[in-house]
């Protein structure tokens, strides 16, 4: 188009050098095709936002470092809610790499954290006191909590997991780590998961295909 356009100017210019009866025809010759030009651009980049946005999912969403927990945040009552992955940039989730992997991680997440135990009914609650307490199939496991440089530790007879914590205002927390760490933070979160490890393995080596993608849970406040 951009071409069709070089090409009528030079013409119009030729024409109007030698033939003014010709200047409203070529006036408006090249303001249509200007409409044209630009009217494809805006479809051309509305498409292409209409289709990064169709990759994101209802449980997958970009990173925010503006979004992490705070202490004052946190505290309350947390009801699981769904399974979460996030991607460091929305460059890396639309790349084909990345929209292969969201997709498949999706379903295997979902389908191991049900077998897992979590439901509606399990939930997480942080005290101000630095102690918190989380119910998965009605086990209860308790522990310690603390927020360290924008990280949730979680410690659970003595062993600590790292989290990465993503808030959406106040009513959802989202629990990421890199998914060879998940079956960590699931088992501090109360759960055996002895029935999902070929589950885990598989997230894992998908994941391992997207560097800037994380995996995990998300709670709602209760």
């Amino acid at each position: 188009m951009k071409k069709q356009i070089i090409r009528l100017a030079t013409v119009a210019i030729l024409l109007l050098s030698s033939n003014t009866g010709v200047k409203a025809q070529v006036s408006d010759m090249l303001s249509n095709l200007k409409d044209k030009v630009s009217s494809s651009s805006s479809s051309s980049s509305s498409s292409s936002s209409s289709t990064t946005s169709s990759v994101i999912s209802a449980i997958t969403s970009i990173f925010s470092s503006s979004n992490t927990a705070t202490e004052k945040k946190i505290v309350g009552t947390w009801k699981y809610s769904e399974p979460a992955i996030v991607f460091e940039s929305e460059s890396i989730l639309s790349s084909t790499a990345g929209k292969v992997a969201s997709n498949k991680i999706e379903s295997y997440l979902s389908s191991a954290l049900t077998k897992a135990g979590f439901s509606s009914s399990s939930t997480i609650t942080f005290e101000s006191d630095g102690s918190f307490s989380t119910t998965i199939s009605s086990k209860t496991v308790s522990g310690t909590w603390e927020i360290d440089d924008e990280t949730l530790k979680l410690t659970v007879s003595k062993k600590t997991v790292n989290v990465t914590t993503q808030m959406d205002g106040s009513s959802t927390l989202q629990f990421l780590v890199d998914a060879s760490n998940l079956l960590t933070l699931i088992q501090t979160l109360g759960s055996s998961a002895s029935s999902i490890s070929s589950s885990l393995s598989t997230i894992s080596t998908l994941a391992s295909s997207v560097d800037g993608m994380q995996v995990g849970i998300s709670y709602t406040k209760q």
